[in-house]
């Protein structure tokens, strides 16, 4: 057993194996898509510099996963299978700055300890997902370009910074308490601040251009989801709110290493790079909250504190592994359990829940096909469903935010018992002639809601 925790590929396979396990119960059990992962496939459809309040990396390689696989349900599970597994290897590759292979993959062990990677990243999320991985292989990169200092390093670093924050914005957060930190420290600091360095922001800024040139054209858009903040002035609220969001997301993880610490000994060498992480984790912190009072934010939910401080996990718990005594051993070992338990669970889950899957759709997909629409707006979850049934259909998220294009047939979907909001896309519109082709109600067959449906077409105004 010992050859095989000290080869690298024993451990990348490990979490892929655990990510295509999750995928093959995903597919036996559970044919729907919902939440944000319906929102995402359907923005896969198309490639666009943006698309909604998220940003557009997720959609992007569920795009390029798409002209594999099909946009299909398999699709999405792959989606999610990468970037469930890509989280363990990203926090192994991390730990290894820091340790041997063997303690870096038991470190990395220890993220299941986390409950929104171990739990409800398996069945729901998206963005926060594939930024939790990116974010640190991000770390990695500043610290590989502070030893070596060479152009690619920091050109790599760049990259991979853009991109986390192309996956979700939060992701940003601990790089650049990296930067802050490696600033206090006299050696860090000057390799930080050679004129090669600057090679990593121009990357950065190049890979960002686009999207940030769209979310400045669509702000509207791009920022409804500050909203989830409610920002109300109630800042001790706020406050004491961020603090509960991190007990959520780090509490297990956090006490799992502290009993390891205690009930070990032994001195881990306090190297350069390991106080810049420490420090790094303190100024993400410092920043987070200091947002969140400056803001006066009342809601900070637990998803999103996961990417800002995640990188500590397997750095902390490599440090723990590397002294002596049983004990260090805890915190990977109750993070396995928690992983094989977490996949028994949502199992259980998709079981119990009713899964209508995309099939029951398929009447409905036909129906409106024989209307001869140019879109069809719905919820997230229907349009999802719609599109999976029947590819040919151009179904989208109706999303009630900035103005929409006066041309075509559209036909808005909404299930029947809920008020009628047709006002509202109305205003979108803009000088534009409306004709009313069709509005009814289609019964569905159980468990689907009846809908109604408004067929309309879009002229210019004269």
């Amino acid at each position: 057993m010992r050859q095989w925790v000290d080869r690298t590929a024993f451990w990348i396979g490990l979490y892929l194996a655990f990510g295509a396990t999750f995928a093959a119960i995903r597919l036996t059990t559970h044919q729907s898509v919902g939440g944000d992962e319906a929102e995402s496939f359907l923005w896969s459809l198309d490639l666009a510099w943006g698309y909604g309040v998220q940003p557009p990396l997720y959609a992007w390689l569920q795009w390029g996963l798409n002209q594999v696989f099909g946009a299909t349900v398999l699709s999405v599970a792959v989606m999610r299978c990468l970037c469930i597994s890509g989280i363990y290897a990203a926090g192994f590759l991390l730990a290894r700055r820091f340790a041997g292979v063997a303690v870096s993959g038991m470190a990395a062990l220890t993220l299941a300890l986390v409950p929104e990677i171990s739990q409800t990243f398996l069945r729901t999320r998206t963005h926060n997902v594939l930024a939790v991985a990116l974010v640190m292989v991000a770390v990695w990169a500043f610290l590989r370009a502070l030893e070596g200092g060479r152009r690619r390093d920091h050109a790599l670093f760049g990259a991979m910074a853009a991109l986390a924050v192309l996956a979700k914005a939060t992701a940003a957060v601990f790089p650049l308490g990296m930067i802050l930190a490696a600033l206090t420290i006299p050696g860090a600091r000057a390799a930080l601040l050679r004129p090669r360095a600057l090679i990593g922001l121009g990357v950065f800024m190049l890979l960002i251009a686009g999207p940030a040139l769209w979310s400045w054209q669509n702000f509207a858009l791009a920022t409804a989801s500050t909203a989830k903040f409610e920002v109300t002035g109630d800042r001790l609220g706020g406050f004491l709110r961020s603090l509960r969001a991190l007990v959520d997301a780090f509490g297990f993880a956090a006490v799992a290493i502290g009993i390891g610490w205690v009930l070990t000994r032994g001195a881990v060498e306090a190297s350069v790079e390991r106080r810049i992480v420490w420090r790094a984790g303190a100024i993400a912190l410092a920043l987070t909250l200091a947002g969140v009072l400056v803001a006066g934010a009342t809601e900070v939910k637990e998803r999103w504190m996961v990417a800002v401080l995640v990188p500590m996990v397997p750095v902390v718990a490599a440090a723990v592994l590397q002294r002596n005594g049983w004990a260090r051993y805890l915190a990977p070992a109750l993070g396995a359990l928690a992983a094989v338990v977490a996949l028994g669970n949502v199992t259980g889950r998709y079981l119990r829940a009713p899964d209508s899957g995309y099939a029951a759709y398929a009447p409905l997909a036909d129906a409106l096909a024989a209307r001869g629409p140019g879109l069809i707006l719905a919820s997230k979850n229907i349009a999802a469903s719609l599109v999976l049934s029947r590819p040919d259909l151009r179904a989208r998220e109706r999303v009630d935010a900035g103005p929409f294009p006066c041309a075509g047939d559209v036909i808005l979907l909404r299930p029947a018992s809920e008020p009628d909001d047709r006002a509202d896309f109305l205003a979108r519109l803009g000088p534009c002639r409306v004709t009313v082709r069709e509005d009814t109600t289609l019964p569905q067959a159980p468990p689907l809601p009846p809908l109604q449906l408004l067929h309309l077409s879009l002229t210019p105004a004269p």
